[in-house]
């Protein structure tokens, strides 16, 4: 089933991003507005949708890479992104997450027709044979990438740091953009319950509670999830906003503490639901925080009432 979501997801987030979906086609929730501008404005910060492609079957020669999109398999990793104007990227994934930390991220928007960027992601995915909950795994893996033109697409190659050079192996990543004018970020359609399956631990299911507080653009968030000994959860999520956001931004940041004792912080995206030409997407928040040793990540689910 969360198969399934993930390749309706990432189908429907294609067709918006190419500009194959008009507006008359209609949405569940909130037109999603006009699409990003061809050319001109190359700011990355916003919401992506896409692959990080991975598998010894799948390495690459970085000099003989085409901007042409990739055929995915099972080991490749789908990912929710989410870049902000301070420079922090997260790419949200249901086991593992890529995170660039706060002011991290280079990106180079002098070239007329051309974003370059690159950095160095931690890159997490569960160790389900730690003792403690919620551990990971972490290991460094660098990446560069371009936005050709538009802002509609990132497409790059990414490897493992530690590697000597003369040893590495090379992978492409391509995501789509899901940024859309109208759309910001708006603690009231996050608020309720969602649910992460299998957090950490297989069958191990995390459900959250949103509850806005009376500011207006800040939540409580409390979780539980099954395993026994249960684990808990409780913090914040706040709206981002900027001054100079042209296009709409559904950024959050979150700050979640773990059985009240270590914290974890993070980005978190919502994700409207689409049901156009034929293809329905269900509405997910893609959550991804952590603390260097933990992380909680997923793409939710909205529990039905």
């Amino acid at each position: 089933m969360k198969w399934h979501r993930i390749l309706s997801l990432i189908a429907t987030l294609f067709f918006l991003a190419c500009a194959c979906v008009s507006c008359e086609s209609g949405s569940d929730n909130t037109d999603p507005g006009e699409v990003l501008p061809p050319t001109g404005d190359m700011d990355l910060v916003g919401s992506w949708a896409g692959y990080f492609v991975s598998g010894a079957d799948d390495a690459i020669d970085p000099d003989a890479v085409d901007d042409v999109f990739l055929d995915f398999d099972d080991d490749d990793i789908f990912a929710i992104g989410v870049i902000t104007q301070e420079r922090e990227a997260r790419f949200i994934g249901d086991a593992t997450q890529f995170v660039c930390p706060e002011g991290s991220l280079n990106v180079n928007y002098t070239l007329p027709t051309r974003t370059i960027f690159g950095g160095v992601l931690d890159h997490y995915t569960w160790n389900t044979q730690g003792l403690d909950p919620y551990t990971a795994d972490v290991e460094a893996i660098s990446i560069y990438g371009e936005a050709f033109l538009s802002i509609y697409f990132l497409n790059g190659v990414h490897w493992y740091t530690g590697t000597p050079e003369a040893d590495r192996d090379f992978w492409q990543f391509q995501f789509f953009n899901y940024t859309t004018t109208g759309i910001s970020a708006d603690i009231e359609r996050i608020a309720g319950q969602w649910q992460i399956g299998d957090a950490f631990w297989k069958e191990n299911t995390l459900t959250f509670t949103i509850t806005p507080n009376d500011d207006g653009q800040s939540a409580t968030v409390t979780g539980t999830d099954t395993h026994d000994p249960q684990n808990t959860f409780e913090g914040t999520i706040i709206e981002i906003h900027y001054d100079d956001d042209v296009h709409g931004t559904d950024l959050y940041d979150v700050s979640l503490t773990l059985n009240g004792t270590f914290d974890l912080e993070g980005l978190a995206t919502y994700v409207s639901s689409y049901d156009t030409q034929g293809v329905h997407t269900e509405s997910s928040l893609a959550i991804g925080v952590s603390d260097g040793d933990r992380m909680v990540t997923g793409i939710a689910a909205p529990v039905a009432p």
